[in-house]
């Protein structure tokens, strides 16, 4: 059961989504083509697990972000660095972090059919991961020791119900597909 899960709870990020804010509202398939490869852990104490990451991942794809300058743009990223074309993002999740994400816009498709990601694709954008920061604009790091419980919480793991940082917890592998 524990192999099912994480697939189940990731294999929408994999594949593309619809976004219709794309291209200037015409319209596109996002797809997040970089990912953390473990969960989070903040100054302010606040995690991020791998499941809601993906759900963070799946806002950015679907358009669930707010458009942010260069100047309010982390330092560095996790993974590269935007091109001047790239277009900068902000997500806020539920506990409070900044999730900082780009996308390289590929605006080719005039006239798209909605919400075609599989058979048509219009207009792919690539959306990238770059840094996670608390609410007190302190960056987070990726536990990349992190075993199943901190990895995907209690949610779906039921022998994880009452886990917290210092407990014992078994290797589960990365966050990625």
């Amino acid at each position: 059961m524990r192999f099912i899960i994480p697939t189940a709870v990731l294999l929408p990020v994999a594949l593309a989504q619809w976004n219709g804010g794309l291209c200037g509202g015409v319209g596109g398939c996002g797809a997040v083509t970089s990912t953390a490869d473990g969960p989070f852990r903040c100054p302010d104490g606040t995690r991020l697990n791998c499941q809601e990451s993906s759900g963070v991942y799946i806002d950015n794809a679907t358009g669930n972000y707010t458009v942010i300058t260069a100047a309010k743009w982390p330092k560095s990223c996790q993974d590269g660095t935007p091109a001047a074309s790239d277009v900068l993002t902000v997500t806020t999740t539920n506990a409070g972090q900044k999730f900082y994400a780009w996308f390289t816009p590929n605006c080719v498709d005039t006239e798209v059919e909605e919400f075609n990601c599989y058979d048509k694709n219009p207009n792919p954008t690539s959306f990238f991961f770059c840094a996670l920061f608390d609410k007190k604009d302190e960056p987070c790091t990726q536990n990349m020791n992190a075993g199943q419980c901190e990895r995907w919480g209690a949610q779906n793991q039921p022998s994880c119900a009452g886990w917290e940082i210092g407990k014992a917890d078994s290797n589960f592998g990365s966050c990625s597909i």
